[in-house]
């Protein structure tokens, strides 16, 4: 071991935690160590292997890739690539698999660059892309730009565009839902036309709140946010988790049970709601602990059961006993252990 290896350890290559984690090294990795350390991906990816590490790409067909790919040099632009978020930070591309069309195009609009240059470059590092991309128009890049702001499309496919986001860049540029449905579709990203039909009928209601031509609000905007901060990323198709209704409701200071029937308005697929939660009034402590469930300091909640150590360190910062805040927990509707393990 020498000190230029801690670099190579290091998740994000700067020599301290957190270190990778076991199992094969990320394909983008290699590659983004060479771009920060200034060897070849070669090199690295040999010295890895010399310390006991797995260095391989296995593609999306189950087949192994070759790792390093035939690169001699891996530049700064090549490193903002290479993160997930395209922001040149991990989590780290994988290797093999096909990029979809829709991340090529939100590379290009991070970047400011054209598409087909973004697609030339994913192809240079061994990354299977489409075979052309047209280039987008600048009303398609300012779609693009809002609805994949902060976004790991890498993982999109040929899955729809949820209607979350489709309606996240209508109240951002103040249009019709449909309308942004029009641009995905002229870009080959599609769209559940049916669901989004549904909810433009109810927003066309007179009874639906706002008259603006989105039909939609900046409140709209924070509940369709995954962060809760009104911007990207949007919700995805997969059913909206307890915490980000709980976490909501205590932003908004709603009512959880308003935030649900919202949310089921704008085509959103709900979580149900214990009795005692539906009415419930949600505090700053509530949110507080609520905000636990962030994937990250200032990620988007997950749904997960809560830990011990969780409700210890809660139970230190607030003041409140281990078991008044399993009771309130449970009474919200979130998996918690049992109060009977805790001290009174």
């Amino acid at each position: 071991m020498t000190a230029d290896d801690l670099d190579l350890l290091s998740s994000r290559i700067d020599g301290e935690a957190p270190w990778l984690p076991g199992g094969p090294v990320p394909f983008g990795h290699v590659l983004a160590a060479a771009a920060v350390t200034g060897r070849s991906p070669a090199a690295v990816a040999d010295r890895l292997r010399r310390l006991g590490f797995d260095v391989r790409a296995t593609g999306a067909d189950g087949e192994e890739a070759a790792c390093p790919p035939s690169v001699e040099r891996v530049d700064l632009v090549d490193l903002v690539l290479l993160g997930r978020h395209i922001d040149g930070r991990p989590p780290w591309l994988g290797g093999g698999g096909r990029l979809p069309a829709a991340h090529l195009r939100h590379a290009a609009c991070v970047l400011g660059c054209d598409v087909n240059e973004v697609r030339d470059r994913y192809a240079r590092l061994g990354f299977v892309v489409p075979a052309h991309l047209r280039e987008m128009s600048p009303d398609e890049r300012a779609v693009v730009t809002v609805a994949f702001y902060r976004t790991d499309t890498t993982g999109l496919g040929d899955a729809p565009i949820s209607v979350a986001t489709v309606l996240g860049v209508a109240e951002f540029g103040n249009r019709r839902p449909d309308e942004v449905a029009d641009v995905f579709a002229e870009l080959d990203l599609p769209v559940d036309g049916d669901l989004l039909d549904q909810v433009q009928r109810r927003l066309d209601s007179p009874s639906s709140g706002p008259s603006t031509a989105s039909g939609l609000n900046a409140r709209d905007a924070l509940l369709l946010s995954a962060w809760l901060d009104g911007c990207g990323p949007w919700l995805g198709n997969g059913p909206v988790g307890l915490a980000h209704v709980i976490g909501a409701a205590g932003y908004l200071r709603w009512s959880p049970g308003r935030v649900v029937e919202r949310l089921a308005m704008l085509g959103c697929e709900v979580p149900a709601l214990t009795e005692a939660a539906r009415t419930a009034f949600i505090d700053g402590v509530d949110c507080a602990i609520v905000d636990i469930l962030r994937d990250g300091p200032d990620g988007p909640l997950v749904d997960r059961p809560f830990s011990r150590a969780e409700i210890l360190v809660a139970s230190w910062t607030y003041r409140w006993t281990p078991r008044w805040i399993v009771d309130r927990l449970a009474e919200l509707g979130f998996a918690v252990p049992d109060r009977d393990t805790f001290d009174r």
